[in-house]
């Protein structure tokens, strides 16, 4: 854990930067995690810094389902399941969020970095000066897709020596029995992840088909590469079909495989609705992938967000 300046002036300006290139163009969380969170005392906030209102809709205290992903430091790096919690502390009007092995904080928002229409650039911050996690959250207002219910967000808990980094996704929670049991839903999402060792991003889109009725799902994501070493340009990476899904009719919860033909193994995916009625879901993905700038198979992670018209 570093000092706020310490962290802004080291590896969190640069993941800034590259994330900001891209605005333009613990425990298993299988299922939703709704664990509370301390929310640290009140102290002021930093002259270049500011909370966010993520959820305008969202007036009360709150704990947000959450889906994490991280990968390790390690050499190789592992791609594993990652405990998050997000919760909205009303007094305070701050999203107090909590990664692996890193304590609660609040998010603010940098105001001495350049706007973005798409994302919020921050960091988690303990009254003590401490800055747990360098953060990034997709603004449910982001040109791309605009969402009510669901986020998703970027972090970096290595400060400036060896840590993981990993992907969140989190909103409101559908209860169980308010997914719908007849007729059927296309939803259109986004795909956010990262390169396992950091040299590259990953965007795209994904489709998903429900047959809410039967309790079948269908559908692909199509990610698109952009390394942190170019220009900006992107690559895209192919079709990954979702296959051998797994949702039951009525199910709050959905996963299964990502078939791409390139690859004899199958990635995985595993999400979520969000919404009083299944408006929006989330999910974490990952998969094998070809690097088209290094020419080498890698492993690529990260979540999607989604909504049906």
């Amino acid at each position: 854990m570093l000092t706020r300046n310490a962290l802004l002036n080291g590896s969190a300006s640069a993941l800034l930067l590259m994330v900001a290139s891209c605005a333009g163009g613990g425990g298993s969380t299988g299922g939703i995690a709704t664990v509370s969170v301390p929310v640290p005392a009140p102290s002021p906030t930093p002259a270049d810094a500011a909370p966010v209102q993520v959820f305008p809709n969202v007036p009360a205290t709150t704990d947000f389902g959450t889906l994490g992903i991280e990968a390790s430091s390690t050499k190789p790096p592992v791609v594993t399941d990652a405990a998050v919690s997000v919760h909205y502390d009303a007094p305070t009007g701050s999203y107090v969020m909590s990664f692996p092995r890193e304590p609660a904080a609040p998010f603010y928002e940098f105001t001495n970095v350049t706007k973005s229409a798409t994302w919020w650039f921050g960091d988690t911050l303990e009254p003590s000066g401490n800055a747990p996690a360098i953060v990034n959250v997709l603004k449910p207002s982001n040109p791309e897709l605009q969402l009510t219910y669901t986020t998703l967000a970027s972090y970096d808990t290595s400060g400036l020596g060896p840590g993981p980094f990993g992907w969140t996704a989190f909103g409101t929670a559908t209860g169980a029995g308010a997914v719908p049991t007849s007729g059927s839903a296309s939803y259109a999402a986004l795909v956010r992840g990262s390169e396992v060792d950091k040299q590259g991003m990953i965007q795209g889109t994904a489709s998903l088909l429900f047959d809410f009725s039967a309790g079948k799902l269908s559908g692909h994501m199509d990610p698109v590469y952009m390394s942190y070493s170019g220009m900006g340009e992107t690559e895209p990476l192919g079709r990954y079909d979702f296959a051998n899904t797994i949702y039951a009719r009525g199910s709050t919860s959905f996963s299964g495989q990502l078939s791409n033909s390139s690859f004899s193994q199958s990635g995985t995916f595993n999400g979520q609705f969000t919404g009083p009625a299944a408006q929006e879901l989330m999910s974490t993905w990952s998969a094998p992938f070809h690097n088209p700038i290094s020419n080498t198979d890698s492993q690529m992670f990260g979540v999607l967000v989604g909504k049906r018209p």
